[in-house]
């Protein structure tokens, strides 16, 4: 009598191994809060020899008006991410206009001028701060060390009384001429 290779207990379990990874992996990819397993895993910084799923995620800090307020006397970069129409209304004396869907044509210089700041603050308008949190990710993406998005927005900005300015985006026209 033949046996045949799957009739044999150490093939069987080689092929039962194989085919649940491959129903895991299936499944894995299958679901939306499933394991990135397209991470290298990186040792911790650190003293710690631990290991780690993912490289450090940086985050958008959020930051309440006070120390916004703090921040623009002190020099630091803003950037007002609503639409140019809502910028041209009003916003935060000296703020850089970079919408936070869509392009404008001086982006990249913006961008490059806001290389230069040592701390950046995003707003627009939101309650949920959507526009200045995607932005400022954005910016994260794009090199800057220090990202933060002002609660309360530009409404809230004006109800404490703060300065603000209307019209087209001085800065942004500086920068776009400088580049030229």
């Amino acid at each position: 009598m033949v046996r045949r290779p799957l009739e044999h207990p150490p093939v069987q379990a080689l092929a039962l191994a194989f085919f649940a990874g491959l129903l895991g992996l299936v499944v894995n990819a299958a679901r939306s809060d499933g394991l990135p397993l397209d991470r290298p895993i990186l040792a911790a910084s650190g003293a710690s020899a631990e290991a780690t799923c993912a490289a450090p995620e940086r985050h958008v800090a959020a930051i309440e008006l006070a120390e916004a307020r703090a921040l623009h006397a002190a020099g630091a970069a803003f950037v007002d991410a609503r639409p140019a129409s809502d910028y041209a209304l009003g916003h935060v004396p000296a703020a850089f206009h970079l919408p936070s869907r869509g392009e404008k044509p001086e982006a990249a210089q913006v961008i490059g001028a806001l290389r230069g700041a040592a701390t950046v603050v995003v707003y627009d308008d939101g309650a949920s701060c959507a526009l200045a949190r995607h932005l400022g990710e954005r910016l994260l993406e794009e090199g800057m060390a220090d990202v933060r998005v002002m609660l309360g927005g530009f409404s809230g900005w004006q109800d404490a009384g703060e300065p603000a300015q209307s019209g087209l985006c001085e800065a942004c026209e500086a920068v776009a001429e400088g580049a030229e």
